[in-house]
């Protein structure tokens, strides 16, 4: 008889508690436990505004235990229910019943054993926006998970992505910048954040991001020839002579690396006065130019620049004795012809493989054509007009 006694007031104290509590509080977690995840939405939610609710950890938990069901629930009845903003409302609260508890409070332990599933719901809703296209929304709950999870990178990342997608840099360099931080170390972020940084004109930023790159990646040629091209881009030959040392060592059989120094050499040397200055800038870059071709002996630029270096140092030869007078030209005039048709006739060869390798290309006719005038070959200056008339020109 003691035993059923003590039962029947063991239940009592039970019935008593409920009665204690908020009616809408209570139906919210019948309902929740019934799975009717509807009805005790509406419930915790007129419970949750009340003063003896709001201010204890209970409802809030509640709150986020009926709210992640809802998320993740695979009953099409519920689904959609909290809109987007279910995993938001989940953590918030659960959040709250952290902040009301005690650190060793009950509900603040499950709150905290929930914040894995919460996580998971406010990256999946960030994702779902980011494919709407709603970036910013995205961003909105990629802040809530980082919050979360600090120290974890994938908000990080989706939110550089999205930031870029909103034309945001400072946005996208803020969030670029803690993944940095977390040693978090991806090729194509590096390339990414450098490219977006370059349409923003942040170009110190992109060469600092590259470098930052080559840190991590430093076989990497892709990277050293997106910083060599900004350098390029930027007029700073110094440095981009610089990177293309490095390049060429990283990557020989790059047949563009001799061709870009060996232009930026020739472009150099047409701009000193000194002749012996202008002769080393233009012997270096004729090196080099032989040397892509040493790679590739059809390359269209290659041999185009190879002729082109002997082209005009006929032409500066013929230009010379032009000039002469009368009494200098019939001492040296012949001797400087002959030299300069020597010339042309070393440029020939390096044209007619450029034309090989590209028939279609205008100006490399027209060169040949001049060539061959020089040469007086009427034959050659035939074949060439006819090719240039089938192009239309």
């Amino acid at each position: 008889m003691k035993k059923a006694k003590l039962t029947l007031l063991a239940m009592s104290a039970s019935f008593a508690a409920m009665a204690q509590q908020d009616p809408d509080l209570t139906d919210a977690i019948l309902n929740h436990k019934n799975g009717l995840l509807d009805k005790a939405r509406v419930s915790i939610e007129k419970a949750i505004v009340k003063d003896k609710v709001y201010t204890k950890p209970k409802g809030w938990y509640e709150r986020g235990a009926i709210y992640i069901d809802i998320v993740n629930t695979q009953l099409p009845a519920f689904q959609g229910l909290a809109g987007d903003s279910g995993a938001s409302v989940a953590y918030k609260s659960f959040k709250k019943a952290i902040e009301l508890d005690k650190p060793d409070g009950s509900y603040a332990k499950d709150a905290k054993a929930n914040m894995e599933n919460v996580w998971v719901g406010v990256l999946n809703t960030a994702i779902k926006f980011d494919t709407e296209k709603k970036h910013k929304e995205a961003i909105d709950n990629y802040r809530l998970a980082m919050e979360m999870k600090p120290e974890d990178t994938l908000a990080y990342r989706n939110a550089t992505y999205s930031a870029v997608d909103l034309n945001d840099y400072p946005q996208a360099k803020t969030y670029y910048d803690k993944l940095v931080t977390l040693k978090y170390k991806n090729l194509g972020m590096y390339k990414y954040m450098a490219d977006f940084a370059q349409q923003n004109k942040k170009f110190d930023d992109a060469l600092a991001i590259l470098a930052q790159g080559r840190k991590d990646f430093p076989d990497n040629k892709n990277l050293l020839i997106d910083e060599l091209n900004i350098y390029l881009t930027q007029n700073r030959s110094a440095e981009a002579k610089a990177k293309l040392d490095e390049a060429i060592k990283l990557d020989p059989s790059n047949t563009s690396l001799y061709l870009v120094k060996g232009d930026m050499l020739s472009k150099e040397a047409s701009t000193k006065k000194a002749p012996a200055e202008a002769k080393a800038l233009n012997d270096e870059a004729l090196s080099l130019y032989n040397k892509a071709l040493a790679v590739d002996s059809m390359s269209f630029e290659g041999n185009f620049n190879v002729g082109t270096f002997y082209y005009n140092q006929g032409s500066d030869l013929f230009n010379k004795a032009n000039k002469m007078d009368l009494a200098t030209y019939q001492r040296n005039g012949k001797k400087l012809e002959t030299e300069a048709k020597g010339k042309m006739a070393q440029a020939v060869p390096y044209f007619e493989k450029a034309h090989k390798t590209q028939p279609k290309d205008v100006e490399t006719l027209k060169v040949l054509s001049k060539l061959y005038g020089y040469l007086k070959r009427a034959d050659k200056i035939a074949e060439v007009d006819e090719k240039l008339k089938a192009l239309g020109k």
